[in-house]
């Protein structure tokens, strides 16, 4: 089967469970072309795994012109192209993919004429994030090829704030609509996505990259923390840094090492914050990590802390407990379905500094459960969110979407 995979940026870094199924559908036998909206910015460090399967050679950049005034006259070529390629039908992709609009915006086109000659000769358009295949629709359209879309998290969210006309036309003309977990099967019909339209399909790991070991205290009593994710407000490292200059500023404290891995926005903010906390010491941003180097500091690590205030499903906490690792969570999106709340880790309201530090302080309290919840955490993910497995039913899925009985 020929799978057109179509996402925002094409290789993210921070977006490994589009990697991995991407080649994991490569491994099941499917030829496999890549389209991304735009390009990952220079010097960004790449998976190994891209370079490996050859994907830079299989991958199409859209680069769409920026700027008003370019992007006007971009529009009426875009426009004279389509009609010139594919007459009305060109026109009409384009005008009926938006739910409350009858004309075409300047965009719209200008993904269209670019998206549909990529999508020739494919038998189906599979895309990540929502506001991609809106903007994938037109052209699976024009090439008359069935369009399944996997969900996450940000989509989901803006969709919220923006109402439900947020996807155009999306959730009638789409073929197939992936939920990550049953928090966003609710969102999903919540926007108003057909039900029967609908699968539950996680997204997960290779557990098998992941050696999990028992945890124990060093022998140096130091206390090795990590946290990997996008320096961003929605992760909360606001309240993780309080928390641990809380946990520092205990008379009994131990010696503790705050590794933060990830680059984003925040960055000087949160390394200003850390000054004012008095935990230079304590805290060390790695900045943006490939997997090999992600992997080796789970390894390295006592405790997992994702502090965050909006989430849907992170990954991370799945690559967390694969590596035996103990965690510390907060109660957002389906957070609760990754982490057993008790046995692989502790789970605490968001936006709390003090929930944090009470839970951190729980842990050290009784390391000698480390090695158990370790062991809880590694079973329940390769349970539930194994890739192989996972890649062979979103293969069916696509098949049968393809080849419709």
């Amino acid at each position: 089967m020929n799978i057109a995979v179509v996402a925002p940026v094409f290789p993210a870094l921070s977006e490994t469970f589009v990697l991995s199924q991407i080649t994991g559908l490569i491994d099941l036998g499917h030829d496999v072309r890549v389209i991304s909206l735009s390009r990952p910015p220079a010097g960004d460090p790449v998976h190994p795994t891209v370079k490996d399967y050859g994907l830079l050679a299989k991958t199409t950049y859209l680069d769409l012109p920026r700027g008003r005034v370019a992007g006007m006259a971009d529009w009426l070529l875009s426009m004279a192209r389509l009609v010139a390629r594919y007459g009305k039908r060109g026109w009409r992709a384009v005008a009926i993919t938006r739910a409350a609009h009858g004309l075409p915006r300047p965009r719209d086109a200008a993904f269209a004429d670019r998206m549909a000659p990529a999508l020739q000769g494919c038998d189906v358009v599979y895309c990540h994030f929502g506001d991609v295949a809106r903007r994938a629709l037109p052209g699976a359209l024009i090439v008359g090829a069935p369009l399944a879309v996997m969900f996450h998290g940000a989509d989901l969210r803006r969709a919220q704030r923006q109402g439900p006309d947020a996807f155009g036309a999306l959730p009638r003309l789409g073929g197939l609509f992936l939920a990550i977990s049953d928090y966003s099967v609710r969102l999903l019909r919540e926007l108003g996505f057909p039900p029967e339209k609908i699968r539950l399909h996680h997204v997960g790991i290779d557990t098998a990259r992941f050696a999990a070991q028992p945890r124990v205290p060093g022998e140096d009593g130091t206390l090795r923390l990590l946290t990997v994710g996008r320096l961003a407000a929605v992760k909360g490292y606001e309240y993780g840094l309080r928390a641990v200059a809380r946990l520092v500023d205990q008379p009994d404290a131990p010696t503790v090492q705050y590794t933060i891995i990830g680059d984003g926005p925040l960055a000087d903010d949160l390394q200003a914050l850390v000054r004012e906390l008095g935990v230079e010491k304590e805290v060390v941003f790695r900045g943006g990590c490939a997997a090999d180097r992600v992997l080796a500091e789970l390894a390295a690590a006592d405790l997992f802390m994702l502090p965050s205030v909006a989430e849907v499903t992170p990954v991370v906490l799945m690559e967390a407990q694969a590596a035996g690792l103990p965690v510390v969570a907060t109660d957002v999106g389906a957070v609760r379905e990754v982490v057993r709340d008790g046995r692989s880790g502790l789970i605490v309201p968001a936006g709390d500094a003090e929930a944090l530090y009470g839970a951190l302080a729980a842990l050290l309290s009784k390391q000698d459960a480390w090695p158990q919840m370790g062991a809880a955490g590694r079973e329940w993910v390769a349970q539930q969110y194994d890739a192989p497995t996972l890649n062979r039913r979103l293969s069916e899925l696509l098949e049968e979407l393809a080849r419709p009985v």
